[in-house]
Parts: structure tokens; sequence; C-alpha cells
């Protein structure tokens, strides 16, 4: 998997950023304090759902803002899948997946469980992990 867009928003120190790509080795440098750990933290943050640098994930909302907004485009065995994660200081944590590519085979028959679900566009809300994902 490899992603190919990154947009940032009241994340960390960066206000509104956009990050394109390329296939390859990609490097990023800057002064200190700049935002390079914060742009591996959002690619971390999109890929596991949760942040390296701390469990309280209202810390990484800028200062001022009242929300922030992670969006990331990745190709995943030639399919694109766009993944969106929004913490609110008010509510908590909403991570947000759009898929392209159909069903794995083996697992389409699978019965559906509780929090868990194969089919495209699905919500994840952390702060009701007793419930089903509702599919929009």
């Amino acid at each position: 998997m490899s992603i190919h867009l990154l947009q940032l928003v009241s994340f960390r120190n960066h206000d509104i950023r956009e990050f394109t790509f390329i296939q390859g080795l990609t490097v990023i440098w800057g002064e200190n304090g700049s935002g390079k750990t914060a742009v591996l933290e959002a690619i971390h943050t999109l890929s596991f759902g949760k942040s390296f640098r701390t469990h309280k994930q209202r810390e990484m909302i800028r200062n001022s803002d009242e929300s922030l907004i992670i969006r990331g485009d990745f190709l995943s065995n030639k399919y694109p899948d766009k993944v969106a994660i929004e913490v609110k200081r008010s509510s908590g944590q909403k991570l947000k997946i759009k898929r392209k590519h159909p069903v794995w085979p083996e697992r389409a028959n699978w019965p559906k469980q509780r929090g868990c679900s194969f089919t495209r566009g699905t919500i994840y809300n952390k702060r009701r992990p007793g419930r089903a994902p509702k599919v929009f």
C-alpha cells in the first residue's frame, strides 16, 4: 500500500496543508519545529487509527481550533482507498474509509459481526465502540 495524497487541516502546527507523494523514495526535510514529524504522525494515524506520539487524540488539534481533519489517498493492489479522520474537541474521533476495490472473495460470505464490516464506505466512531459501524 502506498500513499499518494495527504491533506491536513488544523493538525499540530499545520493550518491547511496538502502533500503529494510520488512512487519511489520520499524525503521530508525542513527546519526544526516545521512539522516533519507531524506529517509522519498523520500518516501513522490514518494507517493505524491512533497516534504514535499521544493517546489523547485531542492533543493533535491546533491550539485555537475546535477540530482537525486528516485525509489520505492510498493505492492498494491497484485500487484506490480514501481514508479520513476527524477529531473534535467536543465529540472525539471519527474514522471514514472509502474503498473502490471489491470485497475479498473469501470474506464475502462471512456473517456481519458487530464492529466488523467488509462493505464499502464505513464510518467507525471510537467514542461508541459497542455500536456496529454505519455504512454511508
